[in-house]
């Protein structure tokens, strides 16, 4: 669809340069013949000083086409840099309008001062600035202009800079993203930024060439229309702070720019969930965050105009899916993975002799950021290529250096003697990859002894992240755990302005990083490797030990208002699982760890995790303790849960059986820890429908928790409902009514008036009168549970959502489908908003409502709802579980309906 000639490209150039008598070096003729198909198409409008016409106020109409202009091309060249004009009023008036929006794309077309000079920004609110027009990308390079290439070559920079304006007008015509997740962020971007901008580094002051890598990234991903780009290399040659640098480059192209970690599966969906809550999706606090990516994948095929980096996914497995199909917009990976498959591939390589020493010299502060070489002395010039042919030009080495010098007040000949001195080992082994991150070592080996020189707790916690995941390293570790790390730590941290110094000096060393917005540092892994490899293997163990034991400290009890800290130690747990592993740990902090993170993984339906470390916890507590210990039977009951959750009956019962053995020979038949046993392998048999074998159980836990605790304990509540719900599920609700009343009579004596297990006896309760047809009786007593529920957890709680399930049940049942139905449709949204589209729960919901359809024979509204409810069902637990088959049933039973409604 054409647009209605507003998609203006401004022009500036100085008139000598289109004045040639050859044709060829006539540069905005050229230009012009490369952008009039789209000019023809009415896609641009192009505009330049030649357009204004006799006795037009030239200053004016110049005003106003850059007011209104999408994009200004510069053709810039030394004529262009010495107009008054074009400096004095045209660059700054480009500059005020690059800040709202208007992409500016230099062409050099003779070689000149391009990156030297500089233009006063007029900055409303500090003043005048003065910057350089290279914080502008160049179509090329300003060590290539135009009239020093072929003229095909300098066809080819006109015809990318056409195509990068092409695709800039498609982006102008994409679905624009939702107005709503814009105005929920409630965060201003910066200038020129899109609204959607969850990139996590700043831009990189220091960033030095790459231009024809930049140029290429861009051509591949915009001009070529690809879906999937990889950038790829070795570890600290710069494939991220490329990234970084591309997303600060071209953000004006995107409506969307996000950024993952996608180093590990759990990194992986962390990304996806933070992604999920800039977006502001309904799903963003979905409890299975498998269901929070899905949810974010089907944002990114709907919606166009965005690009998402996915940093460090060296496990080309975890992001897949991610490679090949249709998307709305461009990934960009960077990757140290060689084999790509169907993705396109950009190889990433060390920093060449004049990149390296330019920015060595910009980074070790010798010259100012935006000087070229000549700025820098003939002997800085030396030094520094010999520091950058030392290291290899790799870049992360070049940082290090460049930091080493201006933190201690070094200079480069200083670091040199001191760089070769350390580095003999390497010299004699240089060659290959070998070499090259031998370097790397080397130089952050430099930084590490001297901060342990100068900062011995700060040392202390550089090596224990050294044994933590490298990314968004939480700073409460390093507070609530700082007992676990040594007195020198302890002594220093406390939390606070202590805290802040110490990581503040890790930051000016360039050996970790800080997200002051999470309150996270991030480690790079060759800064971990190169920690560890100064460890003999004593005190890598050593300080493996410390890490499990700060981690265990750290680790909270895990309840919904702790869930927030759980993630983010998440990741860090299950690297200390590798640890325990690895060093055979088998100490009471290990097995705990394991198991709180194990249950965390249980109740985010993160079941595989889950699984592996209840076991390994468990391993540790029998192989310490003895098979018979007490806390042995912890993680039996722990485990055994996880696979009723997953419908593994036989694996639940087993292990049911054996904890309720143990505490019955060591604790005695009468202790309450055997009720709790005899309870869970009730509610096993409960959920198969074993009702004989569940009710003696029941029977006995209920006596045992009246003899030792009392008959007005709170379990003995528990233990009441139990029963009760046992006997409603056989129709007998006889005996089932005065347990259900004995309990709720418990809970209303000995808790508060608002606490969510009355709300729970009020509930069931009320199902039981339900399912007796009692519906006066029950109404109220469904209103008063809904209430409470509402006032204490919130309107959005899934347990709210259980309360309106229940009432629209009631009033279906007396046929009230007008009250029925908005309960039935709250109690889904609740459940689909806070669990996720894929969470059991809610295919209860939808089931719930299918089947309300389809008894009022509405069974167009019917079908896809039981469709959808079933894959859940079959997804999330087995084909087998009893939720699957009631689903199953229903929806055979409907589709039989339908054919009989056709054949009639």
């Amino acid at each position: 669809m054409p647009l209605e000639n507003d998609f203006t490209v401004f022009i500036s150039y100085a008139h000598e340069d289109n004045d040639s008598p050859d044709p060829s070096k006539r540069w905005l003729n050229r230009l012009l013949q490369q952008l009039q198909p789209l000019v023809f198409q009415k896609q641009v409008r192009t505009w330049s000083d030649t357009a204004i016409e006799t006795g037009e106020r030239w200053h004016e109409s110049i005003r106003t086409q850059l007011h209104n202009a999408k994009v200004a091309v510069l053709l810039v060249s030394p004529a262009f840099l010495a107009s008054d004009y074009i400096r004095n009023t045209e660059i700054p008036l480009l500059l005020k309008a690059q800040s709202r929006g208007v992409i500016i794309l230099p062409i050099i077309l003779r070689r000149c001062l391009f990156t030297a000079t500089r233009f006063k920004y007029p900055d409303p609110i500090n003043g005048p600035e003065e910057v350089s027009l290279s914080i502008f990308q160049s179509a090329n390079s300003p060590d290539k202009p135009l009239n020093a290439m072929q003229e095909h070559e300098q066809d080819e920079v006109l015809v990318s800079v056409a195509e990068r304006i092409l695709k800039l007008t498609r982006s102008t015509l994409s679905a624009s993203l939702s107005q709503g997740t814009a105005a929920a962020s409630g965060r201003e971007k910066p200038t020129n930024t899109p609204a959607i901008w969850n990139i996590p580094h700043p831009r990189n002051p220091f960033f030095t060439g790459r231009a024809q890598l930049l140029d290429r990234l861009h051509r591949e991903l915009i001009a070529t229309g690809k879906a999937a780009l990889s950038l790829s290399g070795m570890g600290g040659v710069g494939k991220t702070q490329t990234a970084v640098e591309y997303a600060y480059l071209h953000r004006g192209e995107y409506r969307a720019v996000l950024w993952i970690t996608a180093n590990t599966e759990d990194s992986l969906k962390a990304g996806f969930a933070a992604i999920a809550a800039e977006l502001n999706l309904p799903e963003k606090d979905a409890p299975d965050r498998d269901v929070v990516v899905s949810t974010v994948k089907r944002w990114l095929k709907g919606n166009a105009g965005w690009l998402l980096i996915l940093d460090n996914a060296d496990d080309l497995g975890l992001v897949s899916d991610m490679l090949e199909g249709e998307w709305g917009g461009h990934v960009l990976l960077t990757t140290r993975a060689r084999a790509m498959g169907r993705a396109s591939q950009v190889e990433i390589r060390e920093m060449t002799a004049e990149e390296g020493t330019l920015f060595l010299l910009r980074r070790a502060k010798l010259i100012a950021i935006d000087d070229a070489l000549g700025a820098a002395t003939d002997a800085d010039r030396e030094l520094a290529a010999e520091i950058t042919q030392e290291v290899g030009g790799l870049p992360l080495a070049l940082d290090q250096a460049g930091a080493f010098v201006e933190e201690m007040s070094s200079n480069l000949s200083e670091y040199l003697e001191l760089y070769r001195r350390e580095g003999a080992k390497l010299m004699a082994q240089r060659g290959g990859a070998v070499a090259d991150h031998e370097s790397v070592t080397i130089t952050f080996s430099l930084a590490f002894r001297e901060v342990a020189r100068t900062n011995a707790a700060l040392a202390d916690m550089l090596r224990a992240c050294a044994f933590l995941a490298p990314d968004a390293i939480p700073e409460e570790i390093f507070v609530s755990g700082a007992g676990e790390l040594g007195e020198k730590l302890a002594s220093m941290v406390g939390g606070g302005i202590n805290l802040v110094k110490m990581i503040a000096e890790g930051v000016r060393f360039s050996l970790i990083r800080r997200n002051m917005q999470n309150g996270t540092i991030e480690i790079h892994r060759l800064v971990q490797q190169v920690l560890k490899d100064e460890m003999d293997e004593k005190t890598r163990q050593f300080w493996a030990e410390r890490v499990v034991r700060t981690l265990n400290k750290s680790f909270p009890q895990v309840e919904p208002q702790n869930w927030p800290l759980c993630e983010k130690l998440l990741p860090h747990a299950q690297e200390a699982a590798g640890l325990i592993e690895e060093y055979g740990f088998e100490f009471y902090e290990a097995a705990r760890l394991l198991n709180q993170a194990g249950y965390y993984c249980t109740e985010r339906a993160q079941y595989g995790e889950a699984e592996a470390l209840y076991i390994r916890s468990l391993s540790i507590r029998e192989k310490t303790l003895g098979s018979e210990h007490p806390s042995v039977t912890m993680g039996l009951n722990n485990l055994a849960i996880l696979y009723k959750k997953q419908g593994k009956y036989l694996e639940a019962e087993t292990l049911h059986m054996r904890a309720l053995n143990i505490r019955e020979k060591v604790l005695g038949l009468e202790h309450p820890d055997v009720a709790t046993s005899l309870n869970n392998l009730a509610l096993l048999y409960h959920d198969q429908g074993k009702y004989a074998e569940a009710e003696p159980l029941y029977i006995r836990a209920l006596n045992i928790y009246e003899k030792v605790l009392g008959p007005e304990h709170p379990d003995m509540a528990t233990s009441l409902n139990n029963l009760a719900l046992l006997y409603k599920k056989q129709g007998k609700y006889a005996e089932a009514e005065p347990l259900y009343v004995r309990a709720l009579n418990i809970r209303e004596k000995v808790l508060d008036p608002g606490h969510p297990d009355l709300a729970g006896s009020l509930n069931n309760l009320a199902i039981l009168y339900k399912d007796q047809g009692k519906y006066a009786e029950a109404e109220p007593l469904y209103m008063r549970s809904l209430n409470i529920r509402e006032k204490v957890l919130g309107p959005e709680h899934p347990s709210v959502a259980t309360g309106l399930n229940n009432l629209a049940i009631l009033y279906k049942d007396q046929g009230k489908y007008a009250e029925a139905e908005p309960l039935y449709i709250r109690a889904l949204n609740i459940r689909e908003k806070v669990l996720g589209p894929e969470h059991p729960d809610l295919a209860g919901s939808l089931n719930n409502l299918a089947f309300f359809y389809e008894n009022q024979g509405k069974y167009t509204e019917a079908e896809p709802l039981y469709v959808r409810a079933l894959s859940i069902y079959e997804k999330v637990l087995t084909p087998e579980h009893p939720h699957t088959s009631l689903v199953r049933k229903n929806y055979a039973d409907l589709l039989q309906k339908i054919q009989i409604k056709t054949e009639e």
